[in-house]
């Protein structure tokens, strides 16, 4: 009686791993090693370890130096892997250290996941600081001074790009690993010169030096707009960190932007526009120094006081909308440029309501102003004023209003029909459609209702007459014709006349 329950639990225990997961649960792959960053070994077996949450089945391994670029060690497998639980594995290899020794990086590739970790193995004189295999995310000046993130670039192209849009100084943490104890007193040789925008030197290269500050466990450098004058585009074609026993790392380049003067920017758009007419409008921007604009916002603010920001593309500076209220509208831009300094411009648009047009159909048939039309009492007929017009802000709110002779006033209705007139007589109406600001539009007209009885009597009596009378009419004028024919035919002498 178990075999069945067993079965279904061991079904539905092979199914688990296939069930979908959250983006709240689901795990980043890695490789993780348990030594830190700047491992130091003299001599010996290097023996390292570390964990992952990837199946480790095609590895690939190498020990590269850092200075020569040169592969020492290379593999396909770790030495040992074990299942730890949980989709996770511990690892472990051996290395033998360089005789010269070296500044190296060890590094484990499995499919998409890469993990790095700086060695240094031998004699210390081999040692230098090494770029750790992480780049940086743009550090931009915001009034105080600050330090970096460093995210996803390899060893061998490291770059940075540096803003210096104030008065203030901008810190800058170095991604760097340095040996043991050589912190202290270390520098960094900056080799640069004024660039155009696309990173190509336009004048001669000069050399800066510039301190490393020890703070925290980490090393970083201040970049003073003074040092980076005049305004403009930089390039950093070397940066050398050379530590306190005057070892030199490899070198990365670098950009500097020095920006202080906001872009210049300016509206082009019509100056009036009516009710729910398309309007572009289109921004005009530059900036010289950093050779990049974009526009950060668009928006107008309505006669209501109502805030629309427009839509525009990533890197479009022109919009549309429509204005659907009368008054006086702003539009507002905000404009960035590439060291991150904004102009805000503005301008008025004037929007004109116009008014709505009447349109009354007496049966299907135009009714146009002082028409006189006529109706029998009790006949069918509708006076329909739907097709009255305005423009698409207003034509849903349009208001209509019927005046009767002197009094009578009908007001919300696009139709009329002979339910409203049925005494007879002559009726004098005005028609008058109001939009939402007041404007209008009226047709004047008159509607005549015969009595239905007494015109259907006439009717009956006259036709059958008038039939008789035209019949007795065509009758006689045939008999006179066919007589006077008769009386001139000759005859012969001696023939009888008929």
């Amino acid at each position: 009686m178990m075999v069945q329950p067993r079965s279904i639990f061991l079904v539905l225990l092979l199914l688990v791993p296939w069930l979908p997961v959250s983006a709240d649960d689901a795990v980043t792959p890695h490789v993780a090693f348990d030594a830190p960053q700047g491992y130091v070994q003299e001599s010996g077996a290097v023996v390292l370890t570390g964990t992952a949450n990837v199946p480790l089945n095609e590895v690939a391994w190498e020990l590269r130096d850092v200075a020569t670029d040169a592969v020492l060690l290379n593999g396909s497998f770790l030495e040992t892997v074990t299942p730890d639980g949980d989709n996770t594995w511990t690892w472990s290899h051996n290395l033998s250290v360089p005789e010269t020794g070296c500044s190296c990086t060890f590094t484990v590739v499995q499919g998409s996941v890469t993990a790095e970790l700086v060695l240094y193995l031998g004699a210390a004189g081999s040692w230098a600081p090494v770029w750790i295999p992480n780049g940086f995310e743009s550090i931009e000046h915001d009034g105080h001074p600050h330090s970096t993130k460093m995210d996803n670039l390899s060893m061998d192209s490291v770059h940075h790009s540096v803003i210096l849009n104030g008065v203030d100084p901008v810190v800058v943490e170095l991604p760097l690993i340095f040996p043991p104890q050589r912190l202290n007193g270390s520098t960094v040789e900056i080799q640069r010169c004024e660039a155009s925008s696309n990173g190509v030197c336009t004048s001669p290269i000069t050399v800066l030096m510039l301190p490393i500050q020890d703070t925290e466990a980490s090393a970083s450098i201040t970049f003073t707009p003074e040092q980076w004058s005049p305004e403009g585009h930089w390039s950093v074609t070397s940066m050398v960190v050379i530590d306190s026993v005057l070892s030199r790392s490899t070198s990365v380049t670098w950009e500097v932007l020095h920006d202080v003067t906001p872009p210049t920017a300016s509206i082009e758009s019509p100056a009036t526009a009516n009710e729910s007419e398309r309007v572009l409008v289109l921004i005009n921007a530059t900036d010289p120094t950093s050779g990049q604009v974009h526009l950060a916002d668009l928006r107008t603010t309505a006669p209501d006081g109502v805030v629309t920001v427009l839509d525009h593309g990533v890197n479009s500076l022109e919009a549309s909308f429509s204005p659907h209220l009368a008054g006086r509208w702003l539009i507002e831009a905000t404009v960035q440029d590439g060291a991150g300094l904004n102009t805000v411009v503005a301008r008025n648009l004037q929007v004109s309501n116009l008014p709505p047009e009447g349109n009354i159909r007496f049966n299907g048939a135009l009714v146009t102003p002082g028409d006189r039309l006529q109706v029998y009492s009790g006949e069918s007929f509708i006076l329909d004023a739907s097709g009255s017009l305005d423009t698409g802000n207003d034509a849903l709110s349009l208001h209509h209003v019927w005046w009767i002779d002197v009094d009578g006033r009908l007001s919300g209705l696009e139709q009329l029909t002979e339910e409203r007139f049925q005494t007879p007589g002559t009726y004098e109406i005005r028609f008058q459609i109001v939009d939402d600001d007041g404007a209008s539009d009226e047709i004047l007209f008159s509607l005549e209702v015969v009595e239905g009885d007494d015109s259907l009597a006439e009717v009956a009596f006259v036709a059958p007459l008038v039939l008789l009378l035209v019949g007795i009419g065509i009758t006689t004028l045939f008999i006179l014709r066919t007589k006077s024919k008769s009386t001139d035919i000759p005859t012969w002498p001696g023939e009888v006349e008929s």
